[in-house]
């Protein structure tokens, strides 16, 4: 789980970068962009969506280990709830 956080960061700094290079033209800039620049940013996108489906990907053949885990962190708040109840 810990390289999906990592995954989450990464694609969350290149969306970034990427929004931030392009929201920080002026229409004439935008408009003055080689076909070279256009593409790289286009390949940002495409390796963020890439990571992006990878992470998904990841989860969902987790599905069921996610969902063993969050069973048995509900049944340790449960014990926990009775500790506090008995120690009251």
């Amino acid at each position: 789980m810990t390289d999906n956080v990592i995954n989450f960061q990464d694609i969350q700094k290149d969306l970034e970068k990427t929004r931030y290079n392009l929201s920080s033209l002026t229409f004439e800039e935008a408009t003055a962009l080689t076909t070279e620049q256009l593409a790289n940013n286009l390949i940002i996108i495409s390796n963020t969506l890439e990571k992006i489906i990878d992470v998904i990907k990841t989860l969902k053949d987790n599905d069921v280990a996610i969902q063993e885990q969050l069973i048995q962190l509900g049944d340790k708040v449960e014990v926990l709830e009775n500790d506090m109840e008995v120690l009251l």
